[in-house]
């Protein structure tokens, strides 16, 4: 069965981000979740839970977690970046003999 035929109204219920509620807004045909001014220097965790209302008038619940973890570079990629500098350097020197 398509599911995007099937299911015909999802509605927020709540939001957290980093455990702390943020607004959202329910405007049919989106549910939307507002967060501005958000310190992004560590992982951020957004929970939202809602219902979905089929199209045949059943309702059903829903909950989902999106996590964003910053990158930390592996040790092998400053030794890489430690190389091609070595490499650049050592092309420059020998042009300039």
């Amino acid at each position: 069965m398509n599911t995007a035929t099937f299911f015909t109204d999802i509605t927020f219920t709540g939001a957290t981000l980093n455990g702390v509620d943020v607004p959202f807004y329910n405007v049919w045909p989106f549910s939307s979740v507002l967060f501005k001014d958000v310190d992004v220097t560590g992982p951020l965790t957004l929970v939202v839970n809602g219902t979905v209302t089929t199209r045949f008038g059943g309702t059903a619940s829903y909950g989902g977690m999106f996590s964003v973890t910053s990158a930390v570079p592996e040790p092998a990629t400053y030794g890489m970046l430690a190389g091609g500098l070595a490499v650049l350097a050592f092309a420059a020197r020998r042009r300039n003999r």
